[in-house]
């Protein structure tokens, strides 16, 4: 009878959130930026609008994982339905480069752990270098596959709501090859964007999981603004492997200033984990 107990408490834990962090997408524009000692840099984003103010949350994403204190629980692989290839557009946004997929060609997932409900596959972008830390460590990049929740329609309809969106964060690892089709496809399509531009992409989400039923979890928030705290992370364990070429093509991609992104970076310092419970699958 013991082990159920504590499972409760850890399940209660992990679902904690303040309701005056739900932020809503500003009604306007926003400019910010990832510049230390800006006006606008990520330590100032909390006062750029009324509808910011959740950067300055108790339960803020990324953060640096402690492999050793995550929780072990048996949570479930993430499949997508219908399986297979989907498309979309490829637009640089100032901060890298992203790629929405087409409305009517949308995965969903009814495996997001702690949530219920589908969650559909918006759009995917990346980080260069990754934005969690694990152990104190960056990783070489971090692509985020940003969903929400169907019943809410849209990421706009989801962001203030606390279980509205899920991001599933895949790091990136140099190696000295890179087999997988589905992220050369997006690293190939990213190498021909012109800024202003935009291109069609064809690709398979599930090949960018590695290990689909391997990764840590907690509760946390977008890392851009508003930084809404409505974001059930699942961070894979296992690194997705590429190479150093395709790599610096990420880091090629002009950022706003038209400097390249390995100039400005698009990695939110880490923040304080604040006592919320991180889980790994096992």
């Amino acid at each position: 009878m013991l082990i159920p107990i504590a499972v409760v408490v850890v399940a209660a834990s992990v679902y904690a959130t303040a309701k005056d962090a739900l932020c809503p997408i500003p009604s306007k524009h926003i400019h910010f930026d990832y510049h230390p000692g800006s006006h606008d840099d990520p330590f100032h984003w909390y006062d750029l609008d009324k509808d910011t103010h959740c950067c300055n949350g108790s339960n803020q994403s990324p953060i640096d994982i402690p492999s050793g204190d995550a929780v072990c629980y048996p949570l479930g692989g993430i499949e997508y339905e219908p399986k297979g290839d989907v498309s979309g557009i490829l637009k640089m946004n100032g901060h890298g480069a992203n790629l929405a997929f087409f409305e009517n060609e949308r995965l969903v997932t009814k495996d997001i752990p702690f949530s219920d409900g589908e969650y559909v596959l918006g759009s995917m972008h990346f980080h260069s270098p990754s934005e969690h830390l694990v152990n104190g460590k960056h990783m070489d990049g971090e692509l985020h596959l940003v969903h929400y929740k169907k019943e809410y329609g849209s990421v706009a309809g989801a962001v203030d709501k606390a279980d509205g969106l899920a991001v599933i964060g895949v790091f990136l690892m140099v190696v000295g090859e890179s087999v997988n089709q589905a992220f050369n496809t997006f690293v190939d399509e990213v190498a021909h964007l012109k800024v202003g531009e935009s291109e069609e992409v064809t690709l398979d989400p599930n090949e960018l999981l590695v290990l689909d039923n391997d990764y840590y979890t907690y509760k946390g928030s977008l890392t851009t603004p508003p930084c809404s705290e409505s974001v059930r992370w699942v961070l894979m364990v296992l690194p997705l492997l590429t190479t150093e070429d395709r790599i610096r093509v990420l880091r090629a991609v002009p950022v706003s200033g038209g400097e390249p992104l390995s100039v400005d970076t698009n990695d939110r310092p880490t923040q304080p984990l604040n006592n919320r419970t991180v889980l790994v699958s096992c």
